[in-house]
């Protein structure tokens, strides 16, 4: 089947959504496959009524339009070979004329994008736990230096009473 004519505006948002995926490629039986939630009886009603009402047309000469109507129940047939070059100006198929360009493959997926703020934030927390850690060690130095330094005056000033106490004594 093959998209013919017709105002689609007429047609409900689900009947354009199964008539978007008739192309004239693929057959009414994986455009079916796509549409499993829809009934096959509803399915093959609608296909008749696309084709009543001028939506869509048959491709190939040598299938019945009934076929399309069991399109679910039968396997799908297949697609007949375009019509062989002849010299006679009798038949005037322009389906043929246009070709169009295969699709390019689709690109490959690209890796979650890390949002650069993100990137920033977790750069930034990096550097944070750093800066702490450099604190703590500096902290911990300066309070040994401290603590030794208070020892080591302690120590002086007792030595200093020891020697004052001393002198007094032997006076």
């Amino acid at each position: 089947m093959q998209e013919g004519s017709g105002k689609t505006s007429d047609l409900s948002r689900a009947d354009r959504a199964v008539l978007k995926e008739i192309d004239g490629k693929t057959a009414l039986a994986n455009v079916a496959v796509k549409f499993e939630k829809i009934p096959a009886d509803k399915f093959d009603a609608l296909i008749a009524q696309f084709d009543k009402d001028g939506y869509i047309r048959e491709v190939s000469s040598g299938s019945q339009p009934a076929a399309a109507t069991s399109a679910r129940s039968a396997p799908p047939p297949k697609a007949a070979p375009p019509p062989a070059a002849s010299d006679g100006d009798d038949e005037m198929d322009f389906t043929q004329a246009i070709k169009l360009p295969p699709k390019a493959p689709p690109a490959a997926p690209k890796p979650p994008a890390m949002d650069l703020a993100a990137a920033s934030r977790a750069e930034a927390e990096r550097k944070e736990k750093e800066q702490q850690a450099f604190n703590y060690k500096a902290r911990q130095e300066a309070e040994l230096k401290a603590k030794a330094q208070a020892e080591a005056r302690a120590k002086a000033e007792a030595e200093a009473r020891a020697r004052g106490c001393g002198s007094e004594n032997a006076g």
